[in-house]
């Protein structure tokens, strides 16, 4: 089961884990998500939002926030995937053998195989 837990910046700062998302000066919220093995932190701008997260397959996912998006699979610690979207993050669903990150002002498509 994965879980995203919400941190201080001096403790994001301090975790020496892979990153999937952080710009420097203007994130606001720190987070680590993790299955109980394997961690990543990501940070972000929105403090109003959380970031969406959506289980593809057994233990990967998508993460989804700001402009950021990306596919990990905590099987085997690998990051399939990281963008840096060009407008901000809305969701992201699954149709078929396909993924698409939805934005503002477009939609990725992406081979889901």
């Amino acid at each position: 089961m994965i879980k995203l837990k919400k941190i201080i910046k001096a403790d994001f700062d301090l975790h020496i884990m892979p990153t999937l998302f952080n710009e420097d000066k203007a994130d606001k919220c720190f987070a680590v998500i993790s299955n109980g093995i394997i961690s990543y932190q990501l940070a972000w701008q929105s403090d109003l939002l959380e970031p969406t997260v959506l289980k593809i397959d057994e233990e990967i996912y998508c993460i989804g926030i700001d402009q950021h998006f990306c596919i990990i699979d905590f099987n085997k610690c690998d990051i399939f995937l990281n963008i840096k979207l060009m407008y901000f993050f809305y969701d992201v669903q699954i149709f078929r053998e396909w993924i698409f990150v939805i934005s503002e002002l477009e939609i990725i498509k992406i081979n889901a195989n």
